[in-house]
């Protein structure tokens, strides 16, 4: 089964809902769109990756810059 990519905007509003919101994941997930499997994989990749909530500005500025 091959994993879809996740657009950058779904798996910000993923992390804003859980980490400013406050939502469960299921209510995250619900809040998305999203299943809760893939709120856990988001979170996984994220807590994984070493960044931080809120993100650094590097991230948002290259953000900018491709959009």
């Amino acid at each position: 089964m091959s994993r879809r990519r996740k657009p950058m905007r779904q798996v910000r509003r993923i992390l804003e809902y859980r980490f400013e919101r406050r939502l469960s994941i299921e209510q995250t997930g619900n809040a998305v769109g999203v299943a809760k499997g893939t709120v856990v994989n988001v979170l996984t990749r994220f807590t994984s990756s070493g960044l931080t909530w809120p993100l650094p500005d590097e991230v948002n500025r290259v953000k900018t810059l491709t959009t």
